[in-house]
């Protein structure tokens, strides 16, 4: 288990800049944000997982029980470390990130749904796209291995986009 520690202020300064700059709905609603950082202990190399894998981050809705206790509507975990080693335009895409997991809930005609505590309520999106897979199952099968198809398909599909990997401020001068 992981040391947790609120973030300072200047990491929620951040959060509150990435929410207004590019998830301006969750200030509409009123929506609350937690941020935590997480720190592995002596003899873990990460401290943080997600499906066994590390991770930079991990958004989670708070449990309706915990949101009527006063916990915010959305907690951020960052990994401590990773944070700290990340320049500021790293740390905004996490955060961009990890809100853009967030979907509010709505209705039929489009306005936003309310837990019993009058808080909006929330569902987890998941990623647009996903690549997992054996580099050995790779290497055994080629072409005929399901993660090769995986990893063409995605290659396929997104190239046209930012996969250049430059940064966005970059590609605009």
């Amino acid at each position: 288990m992981p040391i947790l520690a609120r973030m300072k202020i200047d990491a929620v300064k951040l959060l509150a800049s990435v929410v207004e700059d590019y998830h301006s709905q969750l200030n509409e609603v009123e929506a609350t944000i937690g941020l935590l950082s997480a720190w592995p202990k002596d003899t873990e190399e990460t401290a943080l997982k997600l499906h066994g894998y590390p991770c930079a981050a991990i958004i989670k809705i708070a449990p309706y029980v915990q949101r009527v206790l006063g916990v915010e509507d959305v907690v951020i975990t960052v990994d401590g470390p990773n944070w700290e080693r990340a320049t500021e335009a790293e740390r905004v895409a996490l955060l961009d990130h990890e809100l853009t997991h967030l979907e509010l809930c709505v209705d039929e005609n489009g306005a936003v749904k309310s837990d019993d505590a009058g808080r909006p309520k929330f569902r987890m999106r998941l990623h647009d796209f996903h690549v997992g897979g054996f580099v050995a199952v790779m290497d055994r099968h080629g072409l005929s291995a399901p993660e090769t198809k995986l990893v063409r398909e995605t290659v396929e599909t997104y190239s046209q986009l930012r996969l250049a990997l430059e940064p966005a401020e970059a590609a605009k001068e």
